[in-house]
Order: structure tokens, then C-alpha cells, then sequence
């Protein structure tokens, strides 16, 4: 240590021999900022004016005018931090390299089965639904993966439902065609009677049906209603137009074959039998007019029964009258029981009414059904001239009633009058 008054005298130099008596230099920062100081201890970092190497120093006061300087190069006294900071930049490179291997494996783990998704999300954009992604992973990627293997059999099942479904409303779409095409034309006008009718469906498919068969003799109206809604009803009526086209041909061929309605009502119903085997029920009124007499024979199994339009007697008011007649529906058993034919007068001034049961039972908005009521008042109205204008007005009223409502049950009316 070197030893040295406030005014620059030296006292004693222990840190180098050979300076031993020398004069400190008074322009040495150390020892100014030690003469100017105004507490006791303090350091400085500063450089000497002959060399320009940078030093740090101490300086202490102990008192008795003396000053008590410790110097050491720059480079010396900071060698240990240099050391220290280069080994913590290792340790912070080699700690660095870890996480930056850690972030890499983690993301690798993570990446690998999100593109996997990704191929799988394009798989399925191109139409293959057929995924197996692994869902041994608990985290979010197994449910993620688990929830898209779901997500992929749901919609290829949906996709074969849907296939199927179209197939069937294809179908369904056919046979609605093909039924129709089984109902005879709204009008049909001969030289010796009128056919005017309204038909329905409250779907795609009904069991409704009505049909006539013509001889030279007598003119044959059937109209029948099937239990249920849909394809099976409407195959049943498939069934009761071949079989009435069937009779119709015999007829042709062998005109001396008659068949009464009673007759008709039990080949209807093995015809039924055999086709439903019980399983489906079918109601049937048939009518029979003999041009030759101006009669009408008619038979019933379980059908409503329709009305006869009376010509107006001198007040001018038609009057109706309900054929009844007893019998049991169709299909349900081979015993089947019918009650015998039943005659009435025809006129040429008469019309007859044939209805099904939707006309009458259908709700509207409210809740309301048609009703004989409505059905009646219409008919009271009736002539033989204006049939056709009977069932435009009653098909509107029907309309009218149902104010939008699709009806629940099929609707089915014909109005026949004689010519001449």
C-alpha cells in the first residue's frame, strides 16, 4: 500500500520497493478524489494518464493526515466475473440447447397426429369415410381423433341412409304415379252417362280407390277405402284394380257372365285375404245400374253408405236418399258375410253420390270436421245438368274448409248420372 498525506508527501510505499521515497504524482485521479473527498472511504474507477490502462481503486482516511490507496488494473480485479459470466453463458447455451431439444420432441409430438388430422380432414373432403386414427393418447388429440373416427361413420352411415332414402321416395314417387294412373279420369262422358269424380291422397301413396266396370247391359261403379296411409294401402288397391280389370275382361269375353255386387264383394275380399293376409282391411260399396230397367242394384262391406239425388218434386227441392245397406269389411276372414243385393229405381233424373270417409272426417284449423252437414247442403243443390258443377263446387268448399290444412285421411267422391 503506498502512504500518502494530504499534501502529497509520502510517507511509506510497501507495494513497490523501488518507488520506496518517490512522490506520488498529484494528478493521479485516486488521490485527488481521496483530497477532495469528504467521507472517508471510497472507490474509483479510472485510468492513468501515462499508461491510459484502466484501474480500480480504494482510498481510506484513518485520520493523523494520512491517505491509504489500493490499487489494481481493471482487467485483474474483474478476471474472476469474466470467468464467472463466461461459465453461466455456457451453462445458459447448454440449458438453451435442452429446451430448445425438448421444444422440438414436444412439437414433434404434437404436430405428428395434428397432421394426421389434417390428411384425415382431406380424406374425408374427398369423399372416403373410412378413417382409423389411433385414440390411445388421453389428451385432447385422442378425443380429437376419437371424436373424428365418430364423426366419419356417422356420416358415412347418414350418407347410406340417405342413399336409401332417396331410393325409396324414387320408389314411393313410382308407385304414386302408377296409382294414379289406376284411378279413373275426373270426367268421363258417354252417350249414356256422366262419371264425374274428385280424388285425393293425403300422401304420396293412399288406400282410397274407385273404379267401374261396362257391359252392354250395365254399368258396375265400385269405391273402396283401404286402412292405414302409404305404400302398403296402396298396393292393396293394386291389388283390387287387377282384380276388378280382370272381371272386366271376362265380361268382355263372355257376355252372357254376370256378377252381382254381393257376388263381386266376395271376390273382392278372398282377393284381399290372400294379398293381406288379414293384416290390412279394406271397406267397399258396389253399384250396379241396368240400362235396360232403370234399376240400380248395390251391395255394401262396411263402406259409408252413399246417397241417391232424387229428382225435385213440384217444390223443387231434390231429395236424398241414403242406400244403407249391412256387411262386413274386407280382408278380415274368408267367411265372409255379406247382406243380399238391395234394389232401387233409377232415373234419368237421378244422381248417385259415392263418397269414402276423409271427405266427412277430415279436420280444418279449428279442429272441425267436414261433416254429412256440408256434404248435404252441397248435394240439395244436385241436378243431373250440373254434376260437373256439383263437384267443382264441392271440391272448393272442401278446399275452403281446409284453409291450408293437408288433410290426415284420403278424399274420394264420384257423382254418376244416366244420359238417356
Amino acid at each position: 500500500a503506498q502512504l500518502v498525506s494530504r499534501l502529497g508527501e509520502i510517507l511509506l510505499d510497501t507495494r513497490d520497493p523501488k518507488n520506496s521515497g518517490s512522490q506520488i504524482n498529484p494528478s493521479n485521479p485516486l488521490f485527488r478524489a481521496a483530497h477532495l473527498s469528504k467521507v472517508s472511504i471510497g472507490t474509483l474507477e479510472y485510468q492513468m494518464p501515462e499508461t491510459q490502462d484502466t484501474h480500480l481503486g480504494t482510498y481510506i482516511i484513518p485520520g493523523y493526515n494520512v491517505v491509504v490507496l489500493n490499487t489494481l488494473k481493471y482487467r485483474d480485479a474483474m478476471k474472476g466475473t469474466f470467468m464467472l459470466l463466461e461459465k453461466m453463458l455456457l451453462v445458459g447455451l447448454a440449458l438453451l440447447g435442452a429446451a430448445l431439444i425438448v421444444v422440438v420432441i414436444f412439437s414433434l409430438k404434437l404436430t405428428r397426429p395434428l397432421a394426421k388430422l389434417t390428411e384425415a380432414t382431406q380424406v374425408i373432403s374427398e369423399g372416403n369415410f373410412d378413417l382409423s386414427l389411433s385414440e390411445t393418447s388421453g389428451d385432447e388429440i385422442g378425443i380429437l381423433s376419437h371424436s373424428m373416427n365418430q364423426m366419419s361413420k356417422k356420416i358415412k352411415e347418414l350418407l347410406i341412409e340417405s342413399v336409401a332414402k332417396v331410393r325409396i321416395e324414387q320408389e314411393v314417387a313410382i308407385a304414386s304415379s302408377l296409382q294414379h294412373n289406376l284411378i279413373p279420369p275426373t270426367s268421363i262422358i258417354t252417350t249414356r252417362y256422366t262419371l264425374n269424380s274428385h280424388y285425393q291422397s293425403a300422401s304420396e301413396c293412399g288406400g282410397d280407390w274407385w273404379g267401374y266396370v261396362e257391359t252392354e247391359q250395365e254399368l258396375t261403379i265400385m269405391i273402396s277405402d283401404a286402412t292405414g296411409h302409404g305404400l302398403p294401402p296402396a298396393m292393396l288397391t293394386a291389388a283390387t284394380h287387377g282384380c276388378f280389370s280382370a272381371i272386366q275382361k271376362i265380361l268382355k269375353e263372355m257376355p252372357d257372365v254376370s256378377f252381382s255386387p254381393s257376388r263381386l264383394l266376395h271376390i273382392a275380399n278372398q282377393v284381399i285375404v290372400d294379398s293381406a293376409k288379414s293384416e290390412i282391411n279394406m271397406t267397399m260399396f258396389i253399384a250396379t245400374y241396368h240400362f235396360a230397367n232403370n234399376t240400380l242394384t248395390f251391395a255394401n262391406a262396411g263402406h259409408n253408405p252413399p246417397y241417391v239425388i232424387r229428382a225435385s218434386d213440384t217444390s223443387g227441392t231434390p231429395k236424398l236418399e241414403m242406400l244403407r245397406s249391412l256387411g262386413a269389411r274386407l280382408g278380415e276372414k274368408e267367411e265372409f258375410k255379406v247382406s243380399k243385393d238391395q234394389v232401387v229405381p233409377f232415373t234419368r233424373d237421378d244422381v248417385l253420390f259415392l263418397y269414402t270417409d276423409g271427405l266427412l272426417e277430415n279436420l280444418n284449423p279449428n279442429n272441425e270436421e267436414f261433416g254429412k252437414l256440408r256434404v248435404k247442403e252441397a248435394l240439395m243443390k244436385a241436378t243431373p245438368k250440373s254434376t260437373f258443377q256439383l263437384g267443382t263446387n264441392l271440391t272448393e268448399s272442401i278446399l275452403s274448409f281446409y284453409n291450408g290444412t293437408i288433410p290426415k285421411d284420403d278424399v274420394t267422391f264420384v257423382m254418376f248420372s244416366k244420359n238417356s
